[in-house]
C-alpha cells in the first residue's frame, strides 16, 4: 500500500515536470532535460553526443546541479561528481577498466584536502594535500608511492607529527 502511494505520488509529481528535447544539427538527440514550474532543471538531465552516444547525465534539484556523471563511448563511467556539505563536490575519475584514476574534494573548480591518484592497475601513485588561501589552490604536502605502497620520501614533501613534534621532509 505504502509502494503504491509512493509511485502515485512520484508519478503525479513528475507529471508538473516539463520534457525539453534538444537536437544536434545532425539530427540526433542533443539532450533531455526536465524544468519545473519555475522553469528551473529538475531530476536527471541527459546530454549526448553527435553520434547519439550519452556522454553524460546531471542530476538537478531546484535548478542546481547535484551530481553528475561522465561516460566514455562504450558506456562505461568516466568521471563523477557529487555536491556535498558546504557546497563541497566530491569528484573521482575513473579508468576504462572502472578502478580509480582520481579521488578528491573541489570548491568549485579548486582541489582542497587530499587528492589521490591511481595506476591502472589500482595501486596508489600519490596523495596530494591542496589548500584554498583566498580562491587560489596551492599545493601544500606531497606523498609520492612505489607500485608495492612504499612512501618515497626522497620524491615526497610531508609534514608528521610524533610526539608533538612537527617534522619534514622539504
Amino acid at each position: 500500500m505504502v509502494v503504491l502511494l509512493f509511485l502515485f505520488f512520484t508519478s503525479c509529481e513528475d507529471s508538473l515536470l516539463k520534457e525539453v528535447k534538444t537536437y544536434h544539427q545532425n539530427g540526433t538527440l542533443k539532450s533531455i532535460e526536465y524544468l519545473n514550474k519555475k522553469g528551473k532543471k529538475e531530476t536527471e538531465s541527459k546530454y549526448y553526443n553527435e553520434h547519439g552516444i550519452l556522454s553524460y547525465t546531471t542530476t538537478f534539484k531546484n535548478g542546481k546541479p547535484i551530481k553528475t556523471l561522465h561516460f566514455y563511448d562504450d558506456g562505461k563511467l568516466r568521471y563523477s561528481s557529487e555536491v556535498r556539505q558546504n557546497d563541497t563536490i566530491k569528484a573521482i575519475s575513473y579508468f576504462k577498466n572502472g578502478k580509480f584514476k582520481t579521488v578528491g574534494n573541489l570548491i568549485d573548480t579548486i582541489k582542497v584536502g587530499w587528492w589521490k591518484e591511481y595506476r591502472y592497475d589500482g595501486t596508489l601513485v600519490a596523495a596530494y594535500e591542496y589548500l584554498n588561501n583566498n580562491g587560489k589552490q596551492y599545493l601544500n604536502q606531497l606523498k609520492v608511492y612505489t607500485k608495492n605502497g612504499t612512501l618515497k620520501e626522497n620524491e615526497s614533501s610531508f609534514f608528521y607529527s610524533k610526539s608533538s613534534r612537527h617534522i619534514t621532509n622539504r
